[in-house]
């Protein structure tokens, strides 16, 4: 039985674990989405599929199952970051809700921060809005390359062709305004119906394309580039160092570099079993190399880590008071903390997306292909206060 157990969870834990950010205008149809999503992909149980239909007084309301703040219920929007769980035979899914309001950016970037592919809906009847083009900017801001269009409420312009291909054509102008160098999929769907989005139905049989579920769970999610392996140590106990794989592939006796040092990597446990590699996004184990200074919150990597003291970043600002042109404040990338003098643009405001300058006070070590895959999140935190004040993605080091 326990040695079930312990292959059952090795298949659970090879699964590809795929983050979704969804967004929207208000009223676009986000959670209803998801919701069909979750509905039409087999992912919910018979009691809560009960529950929601007694909610929405005899049909699924789909929106109920992502929408679980009771003020948002009451008031029909989406105020928080709300989660959905499931999983098909090859990938386990988080989808990330997030609100579509402007005074929301805040709780959008952050939601979209961890996630690897995007889809971003617009509604066929209004056409693109002021915040779908804001949707659009922080995924450059994030380095989000995968992204699915989906034209929502195809039910209520007819189904028809022309109406889609206008919306698309509107999106592919904007995307070489702001120079996104995304991968991009056009959908046209009905959240409500369920067209295009698990299944195609016959609704629009001048539609060839996949559906969002198909994309989702087909679309490559590596990083592009180096295969550099890079670990930050998450911490140091009992003579056995706890580290999480930042990039790429880590495999025992691989020599890793941290600055003018190097070491080899002894043989590691993941999960609590010996292993032969850990890919990105794991946790490994392993005991404490002789002689050698290892520490919280460093970084080493099979190619190279350097240290650097300035920075240019991506921000979104999260503070309500207008702060001046430079603050000294605390920046949390991992596990490490780093004071940093933070210089912003006059005039910046609660929600407002920046490229902004940061002057360390202290070197920080750096790996070039986690930044180049802009993969490098941090938050800014304000030592008097305690509170976060800002959250970004390291764009290159300067100097």
């Amino acid at each position: 039985m326990q040695e079930w157990k312990t292959e059952k969870l090795k298949v659970i834990f090879k699964m590809e674990l795929v983050r979704i950010f969804t967004a929207g205008n208000v009223d676009d149809g986000k959670s209803t989405l998801i919701g069909r999503l979750l509905l039409d992909s087999n992912a919910l149980s018979t009691d809560v599929i009960r529950q929601v239909t007694e909610q929405g007084g005899g049909a699924p309301n789909l929106a109920f199952l992502t929408d679980g703040l009771r003020a948002e219920r009451s008031m029909g929007i989406t105020i928080d970051v709300a989660y959905a769980f499931f999983r098909t035979d090859r990938r386990q899914f988080i989808l990330v809700d997030t609100p579509g309001h402007e005074e929301y950016t805040r709780n959008m970037f952050a939601g979209a921060s961890v996630c690897d592919i995007a889809i971003v809906l617009m509604d066929a009847h209004r056409g693109m809005a002021k915040q779908t083009k804001k949707h659009i900017e922080i995924l450059v801001s994030l380095g989000i390359k995968k992204v699915i269009f989906a034209i929502n409420k195809m039910d209520l312009v007819g189904y028809q062709e022309t109406v889609f291909l206008s919306h698309c054509e509107q999106i592919k102008a904007y995307l070489n305004t702001v120079s996104a160098e995304f991968s991009s999929w056009f959908v046209p769907v009905s959240a409500l119906t369920g067209a295009s989005v698990v299944f195609i139905g016959e609704s629009m049989p001048w539609y060839q394309g996949e559906t969002v579920f198909s994309l989702v769970n087909g679309l490559s999610i590596e990083a592009e580039g180096s295969s550099e392996g890079v670990i930050e140590i998450q911490g140091i106990g009992n003579q056995t160092v706890y580290a999480k794989v930042l990039s790429g592939v880590i495999r025992p006796q691989a020599t890793l570099y941290r600055y003018e040092e190097s070491v080899q990597l002894p043989s590691f446990f993941r999960l609590g079993l010996p292993a032969s590699e850990a890919e990105e996004g794991t946790s490994i184990a392993f005991s404490l190399p002789e002689n050698l200074c290892i520490q919280r919150g460093q970084r080493w990597s099979t190619e190279k880590i350097f240290p650097t003291q300035a920075l240019r970043a991506s921000l979104c600002w999260m503070a309500a008071d207008e702060p001046g042109p430079t603050l000294a404040l605390w920046l949390s990338r991992g596990t490490a903390f780093h004071p940093v003098i933070l210089h912003l643009p006059s005039g910046i405001k609660l929600n407002a997306l920046s490229e902004v300058d940061l002057e360390l006070q202290e070197p920080m070590d750096m790996a070039l292909s986690i930044m180049e895959n802009r993969k490098e999140h941090f938050i800014l935190v304000d030592p008097r206060s305690n509170q976060t004040v800002g959250a970004g993605t390291l764009i290159n080091a300067l100097g």
